[in-house]
């Protein structure tokens, strides 16, 4: 799932609190948070790219849940 998808069903909560608890989560390990690697505009657009998540040295676009 993208960011951005995910930040369309939470949009009453502000940036700062999404991003704190998903960097929280991240480093938890209770969600992977990975760049999208298709760097193909149609896939990598504007909205991809502004709800990202900034972690290390790179922006974070997907969120994975681990099975189980």
């Amino acid at each position: 799932m993208t960011l951005a998808e995910l930040r369309g069903h939470l949009a009453g909560v502000s940036r700062a609190e999404v991003d704190a608890v998903l960097i929280g989560m991240y480093l938890d390990q209770d969600i992977n948070l990975v760049p999208s690697t298709n760097q193909d505009p149609r896939v990598l657009t504007a909205a991809v790219r502004a709800a990202a998540v900034q972690c290390g040295d790179e922006d974070k676009h997907l969120i994975c849940f681990p099975a189980g």
